[in-house]
C-alpha cells in the first residue's frame, strides 16, 4: 500500500460506518492486509472484508462505499502480480456490492448504496475484459458481476 493510499485510508472515520458486525473499526486493517507479503494474509483478510461488506451476498454495509477504492487498487495490484486467489476473492466482493445493490420492489436505496452501485459500474470496463479469463472462477465472477450490473 503507498503512502498516499495510507494517509487517505487513515483520513477516513471508519467507525461511523457499519458492517455486517457493527461499527467499521476493524475495515482499515483489513484493507492493509490486502497488501501482505504473506498469501494467507491477503485471503484472510478479503474474506473478512466480503463477510463485513456484503455478508453473504445478503447484505451490503454502509463501509464499502468507502472501501470501494482500495479494494479496486488492491485487486489492480493483485491482477499485475498474477495473484488469481485474491483477485477471485475482490471479484466475489465486487459481485456483493453488484447483487446487494440492485433495485427491490418498495425499496429506496440510501444515496451510499446508490453511489456503491455507480463506484462498481465504473469498474465495467474491467469486468468485460476478465470474462475472457483463462481463470475459470475469475472468468465466472466477471460474468455473474455483469449480469448483476444489468439489472436496475
Amino acid at each position: 500500500m503507498t503512502t498516499n493510499l495510507q494517509k487517505t485510508l487513515n483520513a477516513i472515520d471508519w467507525p461511523s460506518f457499519d458492517t455486517a458486525y457493527g461499527p467499521a473499526t476493524k475495515i482499515p486493517l483489513y484493507l492493509q492486509a490486502l497488501w501482505a507479503t504473506d498469501a494467507t494474509n491477503r485471503l484472510d483478510a478479503a474474506h473478512d472484508l466480503w463477510c463485513s461488506l456484503c455478508h453473504q451476498r445478503a447484505y451490503v454495509s454502509s463501509a464499502a462505499w468507502p472501501a470501494l477504492p482500495f479494494l479496486v487498487c488492491a485487486f489492480d495490484h493483485a491482477a499485475a502480480h498474477e495473484d488469481h486467489a485474491l483477485t477471485a476473492e475482490l471479484l466475489d466482493i465486487f459481485l456483493g456490492f453488484a447483487q446487494c445493490t440492485t433495485h427491490r420492489r418498495g425499496v429506496t436505496r440510501p444515496n451510499w448504496m446508490t453511489e456503491l452501485r455507480g463506484g462498481v459500474r465504473a469498474e465495467r470496463a474491467r469486468f468485460e475484459a476478465l470474462r475472457a479469463s483463462t481463470t475459470q472462477d475469475v472468468a465466472d465472477l466477471a460474468h455473474a458481476i455483469l449480469e448483476a450490473l444489468d439489472m436496475p
